[in-house]
């Protein structure tokens, strides 16, 4: 039974266009296997024979799970010993706590076994012979590489220097990556690199929308697996506004309300994503005026799905008839096993510099990491649609569709104007989006440079407690020139 909308379903004045459904495998349904362990050979090979290696694999293959266990079984083959521990790095704090109750159920471990570090929970402590995972965020790691006492540019590191005591390091989720993040990848990459490290360290990165050339650019030589297939059927369908003067939030409620009145094969709960709580209240507004007696869930995190959010409890969907509306903190991590219908807003709200050196909110298009991350949300245990209120082959967010205070044009004046922003190294999260949503608005010769260490900004800001953002412009042939 197909899950598509019926016309009769879909809002009027929308253009509705079924997409290249995912068709799952019906053959592994019955049974435990996922995608990944397919092609577990290959990936154990490759992490044999290479030092870097990256996997490219759907939402739901099993790669935060089965990677773990693969690296885990590498380096340790008696089950009794766990004298070589993996790091697991993971996007948010949120992720990150997930993961952990995740890899207790699935390895059949004591919580002691798995450490868990976070920029919000660090009681957990690393105890030789017993961790056996740790599971970090990319914000603790760039912590470590450059707030440690270790000086990273000597000859040799201290013996006690922390990615000493683990055999493999995990990066899942490698793609949109914020600069601090990106940043510690490479220190990691030129660690690797110089031979810095234990010769034997595997590195293994995956995600979704992986590409080759950023792994490279990073780690260097490396080896690419791409994994592919799905256990359960994915459909997709966009019912996109066909002018700006409707409403993409009405929209969004009026599907949502069209799936959660579905029954028998068609029965099942939905997932909507939306920008920011101020979308999230105007929907469950639309929602509770329709229906007073439905469940409506509020997955929201008080930052921007990094690692300095804070944990939210996420709740148990126990029966049918919910409708959770979430922020980007609900595209990674999160399964709902009642949950077969997922709506994906166009747009992800993100954090800009302003002139000023204060930090904005902007809304941006999705990148193809977020968007497959977020529709994979369904079919992860039973078959599933997503349903995109935009055209998600546009490379390009539609801008009528959006606020117009967003979307400024270039002119001719700034086209050429090259601009470096130097700042607080706990604030350059948001540069790497201040770059995208310049560039996505035409302005090309925008680039983000690095993050200054802390000698440096004291050099450049006589009270480095104030970290005052600071600005230069310059043409961009005058620094072609040089």
């Amino acid at each position: 039974m197909s899950l598509l909308f019926d016309n009769s379903e879909v809002p009027e004045n929308c253009f509705y266009k079924h997409l290249t459904h995912v068709i799952g495998d019906h053959g592994r349904c019955g049974t435990s296997s996922l995608p990944i362990d397919y092609f577990k050979a290959e990936i154990v090979e490759a992490i044999l024979k290479n030092s870097v290696v990256a996997v490219q694999a759907p939402t739901s293959s099993g790669k935060t799970m089965r990677i773990p266990r693969f690296m885990f079984e590498i380096f340790n083959p008696s089950p009794a010993s766990t004298s070589w521990p993996i790091l697991v790095v993971q996007q948010s704090n949120f992720a990150a706590e997930n993961v952990v109750e995740s890899l207790v159920g699935f390895f059949g471990w004591t919580r002691e076994q798995i450490q868990l570090r976070t920029g919000q929970f660090d009681s957990d402590k690393f105890v030789k012979g017993r961790t056996a995972i740790t599971v970090a965020t990319y914000g603790i790691v760039w912590r470590w590489l450059t707030s440690g006492p270790d000086d990273l540019s000597a000859l040799e590191l201290a013996k006690d220097f922390v990615l000493y005591r683990y055999a493999g390091i995990f990066l899942d989720e490698f793609a949109d990556l914020t600069p601090k993040s990106e940043e510690a990848c490479r220190m990691i990459g030129r660690l690797l690199q110089n031979e810095k490290l234990w010769k034997g360290l595997r590195v293994l990165v995956a995600g979704y929308a992986i590409q080759a050339t950023y792994v490279r650019q990073i780690f260097g030589d490396h080896r690419f697996v791409v994994v592919t297939g799905r256990k359960h059927t994915m459909e997709r369908c966009v019912v996109s506004p066909t002018t700006d003067q409707e409403n993409i939030l009405q929209i969004a409620a009026e599907l949502a309300l069209a799936a959660i009145a579905r029954r028998g094969t068609r029965e099942g709960d939905v997932l909507v994503f939306l920008p920011g709580l101020h979308e999230m209240l105007i929907v469950q507004g639309i929602l509770k005026s329709k229906d007073a007696s439905l469940k409506v869930y509020l997955l929201h995190s008080d930052a921007i799905g990094n690692e300095d959010e804070t944990i939210q409890d996420v709740p148990e969907i126990l029966d049918s008839r919910v409708v959770a509306l979430s922020t980007i903190i609900g595209a990674r991590t999160i399964t709902f096993a009642t949950i077969r219908y997922v709506i994906v807003h166009p747009a992800v709200r993100a954090e800009v510099l302003h002139a000023s050196g204060t930090t904005g909110l902007i809304d941006e298009a999705l990148s193809n990491e977020l968007e497959g991350n977020m529709s994979g949300r369904v079919a992860r245990v039973s078959s599933g649609l997503a349903t995109f209120l935009y055209h998600p082959n546009d490379t390009a967010l539609d801008l009528s569709l959006m606020p117009r205070l967003i979307g400024p044009h270039a002119t001719e004046t700034n086209k050429a104007i090259l601009t470096l922003v130097v700042g607080s190294p706990s604030r350059f999260y948001c540069v790497q989006h201040t770059c995208r949503h310049l560039r996505s608005r035409g302005l090309k010769n925008v680039y983000w440079l690095r993050t200054p260490d802390a000698t440096e900004l004291d050099e450049w800001n006589d009270d480095p407690k104030k970290r005052v953002m600071m600005f230069w412009y310059t043409s961009v042939a005058s620094l072609i020139d040089t």
